[in-house]
Order: structure tokens, then sequence, then C-alpha cells
């Protein structure tokens, strides 16, 4: 049964909508960060250097390219959520997940502010994901809190862990969904790919000795025309299929827990 908890686990979610690219972005951000200074009033224009590499005829050396991208970061007071916007798409992550339906709302906001301005035309994905640190308390083992299928392969030899990863791909209805879950020992495990991290993660996600990552996410690729009402639903529809990995790998025992 899936019911809202009191104590979830969930410390880390992102929601990304890709759209046309527009080349010209940056004459709008003025407008779109006046749009939303209310509630997100920390501004960070950054400059990222990015290596490409382009193969040459058999024989010849590939060629690299430093070539450096933009994106312009808008954050609340707190630094617990926050707009990511590039000229390809539009990030919300949080640290402070409430709901689905506050996650929906505050991804649409940003993307019809977007669009208000650089007039999109279409979208190319969306994505959802979602991380949750399952942390297991004094003199409690892992295995109160996950199935034995995200565990993985802990238990095969004597010795401390210290790591363990396992990922599964799946295609769905509504989209490519991958599943992971990351074991370590020590402090809070976070994903590089994610780093740097710039939100403050919530003081109770402490962790020192051996947890658990469950790191979820689904998208759906394909062109999707501009209307806020399909984009909506497939942002729902890939917000459902990224939390059933999480619902699938707890315990009977952990729901209690964390009601």
């Amino acid at each position: 049964m899936k019911r809202k908890m009191s104590k979830p686990p969930i410390f880390y979610t992102l929601g990304r909508v890709k759209f046309n690219a527009i080349l010209n972005m940056e004459e709008f951000i003025t407008s779109i960060q006046s749009d939303l200074r209310q509630d997100y009033p920390d501004f960070v224009r950054d400059v990222i250097p990015e290596v490409q590499i382009q193969m040459q005829a058999p024989g010849k050396p590939p060629t690299v390219n430093t070539v450096s991208s933009v994106r312009w970061n808008l954050k609340n007071v707190e630094t617990t959520a926050g707009f990511t916007i590039t000229p390809t798409s539009i990030l919300f992550h949080t640290t402070e997940y409430g709901d689905s339906d506050a996650l929906v709302e505050q991804i649409l906001r940003g993307l019809k502010t977007v669009h208000a301005y650089a007039k999109l035309t279409y979208v190319e994905s969306v994505a959802i994901r979602m991380l949750d640190a399952v942390i297991p308390a004094p003199k409690q083992e892992l295995s109160l809190y996950l199935k034995p299928g995200p565990l993985g392969l802990h238990a095969i030899m004597s010795g401390e862990l210290t790591q363990s990863v396992s990922q599964a791909t799946f295609d769905t209805a509504a989209g490519q969904a991958i599943s992971r879950t990351i074991l370590l020992s020590g402090k809070l495990g976070f994903p590089n790919d994610l780093l740097p991290m710039t939100l403050k993660i919530n003081d109770r996600f402490k962790a020192s000795g051996l947890h658990a990552i469950l790191d979820n996410q689904c998208e759906k690729t394909g062109r999707i025309s501009l209307n806020f009402g399909t984009i909506e639903a497939h942002i729902r529809a890939v917000k459902t299929q990224a939390a059933e990995p999480f619902w699938n790998s707890i315990t009977d025992k952990a729901k209690e827990l964390w009601s």
C-alpha cells in the first residue's frame, strides 16, 4: 500500500524538460528571472567548459576542442529548491520533496515561464529522478529496510562491505526507466553525475556506516507538441514510474518505520 510517509527517505528529486534549442536564451533570462525571483531570488550564471572529441579519417588523430556552455541557476533563500536553465532545457530540483502535485506544479511553472519569453516550439523529453537514502538506525541491518533484490551481492563474502552497485534498465509505457541501488560504507553517497551539489541536504540524512542509495529515474523521449496538458500527463507518468522501484524495494517494516 502506497501511503504518504511522515519521514520519507527521499533526499533529492529532479525534474527536467528538454526543448528545442533557443540559441539566444540569454536575451530572455532577465525577464525569466524577474518572474521567478520572488520564490527563487538567488541567481548565478555558470559557464561550464566541455571537451568535444571529433574522430577523423583512419590514420589521423582525433581533434579535441574545448567549448563553453552557459547555464543559469535560480535557488530559494533556504537553498533547498531551484531551477537550472540552459538553451535546451529547464531543470527543477529540490531536497525538500513534498508530493507529486507540488513537484509537477514547479516543473510546469518553470517551463511556462521560459515559454512566455523564449516561445518554445516543442519538447524533446521529460524526466524525473529520485534519490532515497536508506540509513539504518544503530544496531539495525539494511535487510530490515530492503528486500533481497536491491541488496545485491552484499552477503556473498565475509569481511566489511565498502561498496556495491546494481542497476537495471526497463522499457516501460511511461518511458525508459533505470533503477540503481548503491550500498556504501561511510558518508552519504551521491552520484558523481549530479555533482557539484548546489542545494542543502536535510541534516537528518547523515550517514557514517553502511547505507543504501536508491537512485530511480524515468525519461520519456520523443518530440512532444507544446501542449501543457500533454506535457503534464507525461511528467506525471514518468514520476509514477520512477517511484515504483522504491515501493517494490522496501519492506513492510521500513514502511512502518517511515510512516
